[in-house]
């Protein structure tokens, strides 16, 4: 077979943030990509006279091949990887024919002499840490175009230009309550592979006002919390740990307010106050 020039795929960006312009990472992404040509520039479809719409070239159709989409991330500290379907590799290294890279197939429109086809950012993007940063604008991302034939076992792998890159943002970044699964401590996509759920409540100038997590990850201190906040500095909680420890803490006063309180085990304090019920005077131990 001759060799196929491809070129790269371009975006529509049906849903973005309104405060930003960014693209929002949750949302699918519609790519287009022009039909290859070969490279003495013979394209790759062949208009029918009478019905007017494109056929596959008969040669390149008998070959086979698989004609896709990549996503690739553009880092703050300038290097380039590439979403393999599964992972995150180095793009210096990336290898096409490797059984993990799962391009996101075109399909071919007849009419329209084109190929299109849907990317779903969140099997690829997970916030916070891969959200654009405003101030310096990375990461970001794009897509290359990958030709590969024959579709089975290929032996010949041809990538297209970088598309330009563009910045992206969650759409929970913008909400005052955020409800979802977490991986970790961090927001997930995945609710598969999550192990954990939280609400995160915002206050007027975007800082976590209030938080509940409950998470099944044992390597966190603490699995289950409820936290309270003013301007981003925690004011109050209720943790438990995975050992089972109850942490309560305030930085101003914890009331019990309950005619009896019992105390099954040891009572440890640094100063303890009480009032006598007889007088009514206050004592010190």
């Amino acid at each position: 077979m001759k060799a196929v020039l491809v070129s790269a795929p371009s975006i529509t960006l049906k849903k973005t943030d309104a405060a930003t312009g960014f693209l929002l990472a949750d949302q699918p992404v519609q790519l287009a990509a022009p039909a290859p040509a070969y490279a003495d520039g013979t394209p790759f479809t062949v208009k029918d006279a009478k019905s007017g719409t494109w056929l596959l070239d008969p040669a390149a159709a008998k070959a086979t091949y698989s004609f896709g989409a990549l996503l690739y991330r553009l880092n703050a500290d300038g290097t380039v990887q590439v979403f393999d379907g599964t992972a995150w590799q180095s793009d210096a290294g990336f290898d096409a024919f490797a059984p993990a890279a799962k391009p996101a197939e075109f399909a071919f429109d007849p009419k329209a002499n084109t190929w299109s086809a849907t990317f779903v950012m969140a099997t690829a993007v997970t916030a916070p840490k891969s959200l654009t940063d405003a101030a310096s604008g990375r990461p970001r991302y794009g897509f290359v175009s990958v030709f590969l034939t024959p579709k089975t076992a290929p032996t010949m792998s041809l990538r297209s230009a970088r598309g330009a890159p563009f910045p992206i943002t969650s759409s929970s970044a913008s909400r005052r309550v955020a409800p979802g699964p977490v991986k970790g401590l961090d927001p997930s996509q995945d609710p598969k592979g999550a192990d954990g759920f939280a609400v995160f409540v915002k206050d007027g100038a975007g800082f976590i006002a209030a938080e509940l997590l409950l998470s099944s990850d044992t390597g966190q201190t603490e699995t289950i919390v409820l936290r309270y906040a003013q301007a981003g500095i925690e004011r109050a909680s209720v943790a438990i740990s995975n050992d089972g420890t109850l942490r309560l803490h305030s930085v101003t006063a914890v009331h019990i307010d309950a005619p009896v309180l019992q105390l099954n085990g040891e009572l440890q304090a640094g100063t303890i106050r009480y009032v006598s019920a007889g007088d009514g005077t206050e004592h010190t131990l």
